[in-house]
């Protein structure tokens, strides 16, 4: 694997690391908030829910361009064309 494509999927593998903290620290906060009506608290609610959504985009964004890297990498596959009636054919025969 080439190094900028390893690069991508560490960077990827972290973002998704820390998207599981950023859920606990949520969690935490929303407990909290929920236990004494703070506008404090609230506030950090709603910056820990705001940090969840950000990161959460940047993840999915990259995740996207790390699995085109990597499709890219792929050996290619040979798609064979099957009619519908071979495929119920092959279906009924594996069923049997």
């Amino acid at each position: 694997m080439p190094p900028d494509v390893a690069s991508h999927v560490i960077l990827v593998y972290h973002r998704f690391d820390r998207l599981e903290r950023l859920r606990e620290m949520f969690s935490e906060a929303l407990e909290k908030a929920d236990a004494a009506e703070s506008e404090k608290l609230r506030q950090h609610v709603l910056a820990a829910l705001d940090a969840f959504n950000l990161n959460l985009d940047r993840t999915l964004n990259d995740s996207r361009e790390t699995f085109g890297l990597l499709r890219a990498l792929a050996p290619k596959q040979e798609w064979r064309e099957v009619s519908d009636a071979e495929y119920g054919e092959k279906v009924a025969t594996s069923s049997a």
